[in-house]
């Protein structure tokens, strides 16, 4: 699998748990989005592992965790 269909596949997944979120609370049923939520993190696991043309450089390494960083220091603060 390319890089960016992994993308449009990560895209997908998460259209489908808003979905599926809403149904959840249509139907007063939490189960249906906690399960739909791990099989969405183990699909996004299993699709990550099969993806070919991945290129780690100390650049993109640098980069993820000064977002990861940010990230944490804004959710910190909410």
């Amino acid at each position: 699998m390319k890089k960016n269909s992994f993308y449009l596949l990560v895209g997908c997944i998460a259209l489908a748990l808003l979905a599926l979120f809403w149904y959840s609370v249509e139907i007063h049923n939490p189960f249906v989005i906690e399960t739909a939520f791990i099989l969405a993190i183990l699909a996004i696991w299993y699709a990550r592992k099969n993806v070919t043309d991945l290129i780690d450089d100390e650049r993109s390494a640098k980069i993820n965790e000064q977002a990861i960083v940010r990230t944490f220091q804004v959710f910190w603060v909410l």
